[in-house]
Order: C-alpha cells, then sequence, then structure tokens
C-alpha cells in the first residue's frame, strides 16, 4: 500500500491537536528552572582594579624613562599563582582552602590590572579582595621607597657638597679682598717711590746744572746717584711683587670661578633629582572592590528561558512520539 505523503499541515494539526501538552509542559520546565535558581544561592563577582607604580630612572644615554616596578601581567601572574593567598588567610585568620578562587588580568592596552573572585558572601568577598589590593600596593609600594630614600640621600650628599663648596667660595671672596688691598698698598709704596725718584732728578739736575760745584757739591751727586738706583730698585721690586699678586688674583678668580660652575651643577643635579622624585607614583586602587549589581550565577531569566526553549522542543518531541504510538495502535 502506497504510503501517504506526510505534509506541514499534519504536523501542525499534531501540535494543536495535543497543544495544551506541550503548553504544559513547557511551564513546568520553566518553573522548575525558576524554582531552582531561586533555591540555588547567588553568587556574586567583586572586582578591583589597580595601577602599579613607576618611577624615572636615567638611562645610559643620559635620558630618562619611566620604569614600572611591576607591570600589571606580572602581578596578574602572582594573583594567578596565588603568591598572596597565604598571606591573605593569615590576614582574615581562615584556613587557605576557605578562600574562593582569586582571578586577575591585564586590561588590554592599559597599565592596570583587574583582579576579581565569584563569592555568594558578599562581604567576604570585598574583605578578600581589599587584603589582595593593599598586599600588592605595599609590596609594591615597599620598593618604591627604596627609590624615594635613595633620591633623598643623593640629594642629601649634594647639599653637603654644595654647602662647602659655598664655604671654600666665602674664603676665596676673603682672600681676593685681601690681595686687592695688597695690591692697593704696594700700588700707595710705588707712587710714594716714584714720587721720592723724580724729586731726587730734579735735585740731581739742579746741581749738574752749575758750572762750577764745590766738592759737597759733587760728592751730593754721586749720593743722589746711588739713591736714585736705590730707589729703582726698590721700585722694580713692588713692581714684581705687584704682579705676583696680579697672578695670584688671577689664580683665585679662577679657582672662584670653578666652584661657581661646580655649585651650577650641583644646582641642576639636585632639580633632576627633585623631579625624578616628584614624577614618582605610587600604586593606586582605580577601583575599590565592588560587586556586581546582579548575580553572575544562577542566571535566573536565562535560565528559566532555556528551561522553557529546552521543555518546548522535548514535549513536541513527546507530542509526535505519542501520535505516532496512536496511529501504530490504530493500523
Amino acid at each position: 500500500m502506497e504510503e501517504k505523503e506526510v505534509e506541514l499541515i499534519d504536523y501542525l494539526n499534531i501540535i494543536w491537536k495535543r497543544k495544551w501538552f506541550i503548553i504544559l509542559g513547557t511551564l513546568l520546565c520553566a518553573v522548575l528552572a525558576a524554582v531552582v535558581s531561586f533555591i540555588i544561592k547567588p553568587v556574586y563577582e567583586v572586582d578591583a582594579i589597580i595601577q602599579p607604580g613607576k618611577f624615572i630612572v636615567e638611562n645610559q644615554a643620559g635620558n630618562f624613562e619611566e620604569v614600572i616596578v611591576e607591570t600589571p601581567q606580572q602581578i596578574a601572574d602572582k594573583v594567578k599563582h596565588k603568591s598572596y593567598n597565604e598571606l591573605i588567610a593569615a590576614e582574615m585568620n581562615i584556613d587557605e582552602e576557605e578562600l574562593p578562587e582569586l582571578r586577575a588580568e591585564n586590561i588590554r592596552d592599559t597599565l592596570l590590572t583587574r583582579m576579581w573572585l565569584k563569592e555568594d558572601d558578599i562581604t567576604l568577598g570585598k574583605e578578600v579582595l581589599q587584603n589582595l589590593v593593599g598586599l600588592i600596593k605595599k609590596d609594591i609600594d615597599n620598593k618604591i621607597e627604596i627609590e624615594y630614600n635613595n633620591i633623598d640621600a643623593a640629594i642629601k650628599d649634594y647639599e653637603i657638597d654644595k654647602e662647602r663648596r659655598l664655604k671654600e667660595i666665602e674664603i676665596l671672596k676673603n682672600k681676593l679682598k685681601i690681595i686687592d688691598q695688597r695690591k692697593r698698598d704696594i700700588a700707595t709704596e710705588m707712587k710714594s717711590v716714584r714720587a721720592k725718584i723724580e724729586e731726587l732728578e730734579k735735585e740731581q739736575m739742579a746741581v749738574l746744572k752749575k758750572e762750577a760745584r764745590s766738592d759737597m757739591e759733587s760728592l751730593g751727586l754721586l749720593l743722589y746717584s746711588n739713591e736714585i738706583q736705590q730707589s729703582l730698585r726698590y721700585y722694580d721690586l713692588l713692581n714684581e711683587k705687584l704682579k705676583n699678586e696680579k697672578l695670584g688674583e688671577e689664580d683665585v678668580h679662577s679657582q672662584r670661578q670653578l666652584e661657581e660652575a661646580n655649585i651650577s651643577k650641583i644646582n641642576n643635579t639636585i632639580a633632576n633629582l627633585r623631579e625624578r622624585k616628584g614624577r614618582i607614583d605610587k600604586t593606586k586602587v582605580v577601583k575599590e572592590p565592588t560587586s556586581s549589581v546582579y548575580p553572575v550565577f544562577p542566571k535566573r531569566k536565562t535560565n528559566v528561558l532555556i528551561a522553557a526553549v529546552v521543555g518546548f522542543s522535548l514535549f513536541t518531541f513527546f507530542a509526535f512520539f505519542i501520535d505516532y504510538i496512536e496511529n501504530k495502535k490504530k493500523k
């Protein structure tokens, strides 16, 4: 006997015929899913975001560049490998096995690390994550504190050197004052000697102009000549001393300029160190531990919807199966 060809209307007729069976079955599955979802304790996601600290260092080329104490990925890896779990458990006075699973990741294209956990007790979850954030921040900031102290120590050393050089400059200034006074004294003495020589030369010329000179005047000429020669030698000696004083003055000036240049370099170095210190960033908590508004498990609406779809499919299949059995019995 030739089998009757099954058309779409036949399927629709079966569905319509057993619509209440399908509808009630679908509702039953949805209600059961809803009941189970409400019975299961809801689990929330608690997360926090931190930005690791960084400081400035001078590279071999003499340029300054930022250095991150620990990269976001390094922090995430330490969290994943449970590096802080023992410390958190000790801080909270609980068994390490009771801690929820901690997870972390580097937020793409940023210097941020996101950490999270899933827990039905929101208070416990926040406390665990707060302790984790505190431990990471303390761990990184301790290393930054070392850099702070190194910079402060370097600034202090340069300040001491600067004070020493400032005192040296004051000493050199006093030396210059003494040299300047000696130069004036020598110049005054040279002026006096020069005047005396000129006076002696005038007296000598006056005697030389006389045609008839007595023995006493002839002896005076000889004395004038000797005294003039002695005065000239003394004048030359004073002139030599003046030159030496000028050379000493130039030397002291050079030392002073060198010390002033060194102080200028020290000031620049101190300014750079203070700038480096000012640009040090400690670890920042970008987002404090907060829980999700809605539970991440179970997702009640999704569960009910999935149960309804599965129930509809299952009871539709049963409807066709029952219809098939009935047709077999009739035949």
